[in-house]
């Protein structure tokens, strides 16, 4: 995000194609999880759950909330870029 940069090394820990994947966070600045799981939809799409647990090295646990904030903006952002045709 702008200058900011850092990298961000994931395990996958958990493989069950093609319905959900848990990855494990590796990186010195950035620990966690994130879960992802695909359900199909009656109308015929596909519905995409995403949780995610991140903890930031470094910040004290009282501004996780913070924290989750802007991860939330982040991959917001992110995926919005990344949806657009």
């Amino acid at each position: 995000m702008g200058r900011i940069t850092f990298d961000d090394p994931m395990e996958v820990v958990v493989w069950e194609p093609p319905l959900r994947v848990r990855l494990e966070k590796r990186g010195r600045v950035v620990t966690g999880w994130a879960e992802i799981e695909l359900q199909p939809c009656s109308s015929g799409g596909t519905e995409v759950r995403w949780r995610e647990s991140i903890r930031v090295r470094g910040v004290p646990r009282f501004l996780d909330p913070l924290t989750a904030g802007a991860a939330r903006l982040l991959f917001g952002h992110t995926l919005t870029g990344l949806l657009r045709p």
